[in-house]
């Protein structure tokens, strides 16, 4: 069994396990005042153990339909590439991110155990990442790249739907799509190996604006009352 199939396969019976423990859920029902604590799952499409990316966050009910949420979100992953010739260097790349998300969640229907919704809300993020070439150990040629580095920060709205399950009162699943509009800007370093007529690149920084870039998510919610 793949990685990634274990993680969904540990995820989905935990789900279960305990949702049969305290029973049936009645229906889907929230009322106002009710408060919940979620973890997300992101990037469910391709997601292994080395590549998560998660988030911890919180509901409140401000009318049985309506609920605000805050989310913090954070990834990170690394990776190491052995050369076949042992005077090199291994080749390694690390990346992080973190962000922050509040915003509105409407539930506008309840038909059994399920509850379709939609919201928005604004989002921040940064991110890093580092990459350092296979490089000889003993010699390595003047002017090779020793290492990249390259740091984002984002911002902008958010819009989402998703379909909720209630496996009891007080537990819950959901899918999530969302989709983003913002701006953000990116800095681009490169240090190259010192020499003789070796000059190091200034820093590179760039701006853009991004519209649909989409994400899918997994949302387990524990309710207290």
């Amino acid at each position: 069994m793949h990685k990634r199939s274990a993680l969904w396969f540990v995820l989905f019976s935990f789900i279960l396990m305990v949702g049969g423990v305290r029973g049936d859920a009645s229906g889907a029902e929230t009322h106002k005042g009710d408060k919940g604590l979620s973890f997300t799952v992101s990037g469910v499409s391709d997601v292994s153990l080395g590549e998560l990316e998660g988030g911890i966050g919180g509901k409140f009910w401000v009318s049985d339909a309506l609920a605000t949420v805050v989310a913090v979100g954070f990834g990170s992953d690394r990776s190491t590439t052995a050369y076949p010739n042992p005077d090199y260097s291994y080749a390694r790349h690390s990346t992080n991110s973190f962000s922050v998300f509040a915003g509105l969640e409407d539930h506008f229907l309840f038909k059994g155990n399920f509850s379709p919704y939609a919201g928005a809300g604004v989002r921040f993020g940064v991110s890093g990442s580092t990459y350092h070439p296979s490089l000889s150990i003993s010699d390595p040629y003047p002017g090779s790249v020793r290492k990249e580095e390259t740091s984002e920060m984002s911002y902008g709205i958010r819009g989402f739907c998703g379909l909720e399950y209630f496996f009891a009162d007080w537990i819950s699943l959901a899918a999530q799509y969302q989709i983003d509009y913002g701006d953000s800007r990116t800095d681009f370093q490169r240090t190259l190996v010192e020499g003789p007529g070796i000059t190091q690149p200034a820093r590179q920084t760039s701006t853009k604006t991004t519209f649909g870039t989409g994400t899918s998510s997994l949302i387990l919610t524990f309710y207290m009352w």
